[in-house]
């Protein structure tokens, strides 16, 4: 549980699949096939924070403050901030899309502004600008609570578990030990298959499972993919190693 000013804050963060429902912008191709600078907001690879939605939630935590205004207003609802992930994985083009007021949407906007780059989005083998919506919700009602009892892990904690080598050196795993299921070739299906998982104090993987899928082949196949990780560094709280709820998105599309 956070506390700020004596109002607590909490994050509602959509995945980054579910971030981005729209067409292609018209005439995203030059005639020599080359993707032109148009801004995409459905791409075959979305871009992402570094780390993660997990890393995005930790991000937002440390750098929205309530303000003082909404706090002593009584103002609670949620922001929706929308913005350009560019090529380089630099943040553009931010602004509120829907506010509150109260101070709340300038804090939003500022902390979205100041993201360190993220892995940008992919279309067709090359990065490309994408369009990305975020929803922040401030409230004043105590969120849900986050910190586990002895008998069930944490989803967000002091340290969060990483990969060995990083977010990069995950995402090169995944990309090189990822297998595209023989039944989805014939239709060149693509889609992304949600994965949970846990992170024990030893950082392996236990009780993995899909919750949200979208072909059998591929769901076992993530699952494969996510149960043959090496070791993580184990997530920490109050100095000390604890077992961590983890969500993975995990797209698989022709090559």
């Amino acid at each position: 549980m956070l506390q700020v000013n004596h109002a607590l804050f909490a994050c509602l963060l959509a995945s980054v699949t579910s971030q981005a429902r729209a067409q292609v912008v018209t005439a995203p191709y030059l005639d020599d096939g080359e993707l032109t600078d148009s801004v995409f907001t459905v791409v075959e690879v979305s871009p992402a924070f570094t780390g993660g939605e997990a890393e995005l939630y930790k991000y937002l935590l440390t750098a929205i403050r309530y303000p003082d205004a909404a706090r002593d207003a009584g103002i609670q609802g949620t922001v929706f901030i929308n913005f350009v992930v560019e090529k380089d994985g630099r943040i553009t083009n931010a602004n509120v899309l829907r506010g509150i007021g109260g101070g709340c949407d300038e804090v939003a906007l500022n902390a979205v502004r100041s993201m360190p780059a993220w892995t940008p989005g992919e279309h067709k083998g090359q990065r490309v600008r994408v369009r990305y919506n975020l929803p922040v919700k401030f409230t004043m009602k105590e969120p849900e609570k986050v910190i586990s009892t002895s008998d069930r892990a944490y989803t967000v904690v002091e340290e969060m578990p990483e990969f060995p080598g990083g977010a990069v050196a995950m995402y090169q795993f995944i990309k090189k030990e990822l297998r595209y299921p023989t039944e989805l070739k014939r239709s060149k299906a693509n889609g992304t298959v949600h994965t949970t998982f846990e992170i024990g104090t030893d950082g392996s993987i236990n009780n993995a499972r899909v919750y949200r899928g979208f072909h059998p082949a591929a769901d076992a196949e993530a699952l494969r993919l996510v149960n043959s990780m090496p070791a993580w560094s184990p997530g920490k709280q109050r100095g000390k190693p604890v077992r961590v709820q983890f969500t993975l998105p995990i797209r698989f599309s022709p090559k």
